[in-house]
């Protein structure tokens, strides 16, 4: 990592798109790439330099990110196939006044930001579509915390998402109750056991309903086949 002491992070100037408050143009900087480093590239690189030996995967996490950051400062993207590209965030340092209070540094001039004005801000990631697609296709149920608008009304589910939800919960916990059931999504006894009653019976149902003390609970139907 001492070669990365010779390498100088570059960035460019470049105006704000609003004025301040007194109507004056300001300035920002950001880095300048050279060019953005792929999965192949990174592999090659991390083969050539010995560090693609049999690691654990703790291990293998922490050269990955240790190559990513390693580039970033070499005024490169990173671009991790079917994840997104990664970049090096470079900003203004803030201005300290006599109180010792940071401001943010307001530069009207240009020709006055000099490379000790600059700091790395943090990393930037910029999924690629298909991880986003992932993300946002995938069923998703959303419940207030507090509970909060949901007294005396159920919150409105679709089969797909309780299916998805409960079996999620039912293979951490082993079965789901009732009583949990209507706690932790936010409905109403009546709604819980009708939608527990459609989702434990018919020909292919997701659930099981078992009776092994006083309560009901419910278990995962070994033999059923999401639909398509």
């Amino acid at each position: 990592m001492a070669a990365l002491d010779l390498i100088p992070i570059e960035f460019v100037v470049l105006p704000n798109p609003q004025p301040d408050e007194q109507g004056r143009t300001t300035y920002q900087v950001r880095q300048q790439t050279h060019g953005a480093l792929n999965t192949r590239g990174l592999v090659e690189h991390m083969r050539k330099n010995g560090k693609m030996a049999q690691y654990p995967i703790d291990a293998i996490i922490q050269v990955l990110t240790e190559e990513i950051v390693e580039f970033l400062f070499r005024n490169n993207c990173v671009h991790i196939d079917g994840l997104g590209t990664f970049s090096l965030s470079v900003g203004l340092k803030p201005e300290v006044d006599e109180e010792g209070v940071a401001h943010k540094r307001q530069v009207t001039d240009p020709m006055e930001i000099t490379g000790n004005d600059v700091e790395v801000t943090g990393i930037a990631f910029r999924p690629d579509i298909e991880f986003t697609r992932l993300a946002t296709r995938r069923p998703a149920f959303f419940r207030n915390k507090e509970m909060r608008g949901v007294v005396g009304h159920s919150v409105p589910y679709t089969r797909e998402q309780l299916t998805y939800s409960l079996l999620q919960y039912v293979d951490q916990h082993g079965s789901i109750s009732r009583r949990s059931f209507i706690k932790l999504w936010g409905l109403t006894k009546h709604q819980a056991l009708k939608w527990l009653g459609e989702l434990s019976t018919g020909d292919n149902p997701p659930l099981l309903e078992t009776r092994p003390t006083n309560a009901f609970v419910y278990l995962r139907n070994p033999d059923y086949k999401p639909e398509a």
